[in-house]
């Protein structure tokens, strides 16, 4: 079931009397219980299109469904079904506790007195911070910020959880412990999440959805398996015996011990010039989600 749908959503601005196009004409779905990554260059269009659905920017054109109701005309499906932490954790009170600040984005969030005692305490067990509930959120690490803002997101017990950069400023042990984490959200509590990040080993280790986003425009969407597939360009890389340089003299390649390595698009040219009994290896390249950031 399409959980999100996004239709021709286009958002621009005015700059010196032309338009910037922020978002332009977007379209996909998402399947509920998917993970999906948002990767792109800065400036693509990727917090554009998270703070469209969460209903804080108005679309010039397009709309934007969740579980097939039109947001700009049921807001409040919005409230009731996402989630969100945006980049920098700005749903936390830094001077305030771990519990002061559970239960005042609970009050916020209308969650009944009933059952609130018991879903702070299952969520911070949850995420491992039972013993620093009493603790000033600015006295804990980074990761446990991040931890705190999305328990505070998770309140509401939403089908949908937005994370902007979750694993910004993590260490490699927060970080493992954040992956681990978000995965659990999806195979054990059937979340559906959507992560922006600039983290390629987030979005490879944790999605099985991506978007890239390039110049306010989705280039790509698919299983991160799919898109390197599809976009491997026709490219090898060969291993052959040394005794195969005198062959190959006018073609780059590299030297290593006993064997010389090279990459060529045309298969065909180099086995009629070597003997193919001193090939030892060709691997198709693979292109890597990395090459849509730089």
């Amino acid at each position: 079931m399409d959980i999100v749908k996004i239709n021709n959503a286009t958002k621009y601005y005015i700059k010196k009397k032309n338009k910037f196009y922020a978002n332009n004409n977007i379209s996909f779905n998402i399947k509920e219980g998917d993970i999906v990554g948002f990767l792109g260059k800065n400036g693509a269009g990727k917090t554009t299109l998270i703070k469209s659905i969460c209903n804080l920017i108005k679309l010039d054109s397009g709309s934007i469904c969740i579980k097939d109701k039109r947001i700009d005309k049921n807001p409040k499906v919005v409230h009731d079904n996402i989630g969100v932490v945006l980049e920098g954790a700005r749903n936390l009170y830094n001077f305030l506790t771990v519990d002061y600040n559970l239960r005042y984005f609970s009050y916020l969030n209308k969650i009944n007195d009933s059952q609130l005692e018991s879903r702070i305490k299952k969520l911070l067990e949850m995420f491992e911070l039972t013993q620093k509930r009493k603790e000033v959120v600015n006295n804990l690490s980074r990761g446990m910020q991040q931890k705190v803002a999305i328990i505070i997101a998770m309140l509401k017990d939403p089908d949908i959880l937005i994370l902007d950069e979750p694993t910004l400023g993590l260490d490699v042990v927060s970080k493992t412990k954040m992956k681990n984490l978000l995965k659990s959200l999806k195979d054990k509590y059937g979340k559906t999440i959507i992560i922006s990040s600039h983290d390629l080993d987030v979005i490879e280790n944790v999605c099985n959805k991506v978007v890239i986003f390039e110049k306010g425009k989705v280039i790509k969407y698919g299983s991160i398996s799919e898109l390197k597939l599809k976009e491997s360009e026709d490219r090898y890389e060969i291993v052959l015996k040394s005794s195969e340089a005198v062959n190959l003299k006018d073609i780059s390649f590299e030297k290593e011990e006993g064997v010389i390595k090279l990459e060529t698009t045309n298969l065909e040219q180099i086995f009629n010039r070597v003997n193919t009994e001193n090939v030892i290896k060709v691997e198709k390249k693979v292109k890597s989600l990395e090459s849509y950031l730089v």
